[in-house]
Order: structure tokens, then sequence, then C-alpha cells
């Protein structure tokens, strides 16, 4: 998935999954999108 996502950035396709946690169940093989919020006190991500 990491070698997947370094893919996209070179040459861009499909959706981008910034902000975005991908869980995996391994057990069940089943896949869960969490998005994830920016958090406004964050220097990093808050734009702060």
């Amino acid at each position: 998935l990491a070698a997947l996502e370094v893919i996209r950035a070179v040459a861009p396709f499909g959706d981008d999954v910034a902000g975005q946690l991908l869980l995996i169940d391994l057990l069940s093989l089943r896949f869960r999108t969490i998005r994830l919020p920016k958090d406004p006190g964050c220097p990093c991500c808050g734009g702060g």
C-alpha cells in the first residue's frame, strides 16, 4: 500500500488519501477507511 502511494505521488491517479486512515482486518479480510479531521491547534496540519 505504501508503494502504491509513492506511485500516486509521482504519477497522480485515483483518489487522494490525505486525511484518511485505512484500517485492514486481516482475519476477516475487510478494509475500512476513516476520515481524520484537521486539528486547528496542530502547527503542521491545522494551518496555525
